[in-house]
């Protein structure tokens, strides 16, 4: 998984809260199908956009690995969306 450098500290919030979606593709245009950034607080986001992945994440069941939990928030701020709206057409976005 590649990184996308960000700001100490922040981390890459900053181009996140300004940009959104559009940081995002162009992220992965740059760094991948596959690549994460840092938050502030020592979180990281990660994306994966090759099916495999994605397969592999999401046939998992959620006492193994979940990401509801760490983007409630997020898709609000980012897409518009509450996470009830989000999580059954997120694999459109």
């Amino acid at each position: 998984t590649n990184q996308v450098p960000g700001l100490p500290i922040l981390g890459s919030s900053i181009a996140l809260g300004r940009h959104g979606t559009s940081f995002i593709a162009a992220a992965r245009r740059k760094y991948g199908d596959s690549f994460f950034f840092n938050l502030p607080g020592g979180q990281q986001m990660e994306f994966w956009h090759d099916p495999l992945l994605i397969t592999t994440f999401f046939s998992s069941p959620d006492e193994l690995i979940t990401f509801r939990p760490a983007v409630e928030q997020f898709t609000q701020r980012v897409f518009g969306l509450p996470s009830r709206e989000f999580f059954p057409v997120h694999s459109r976005v």
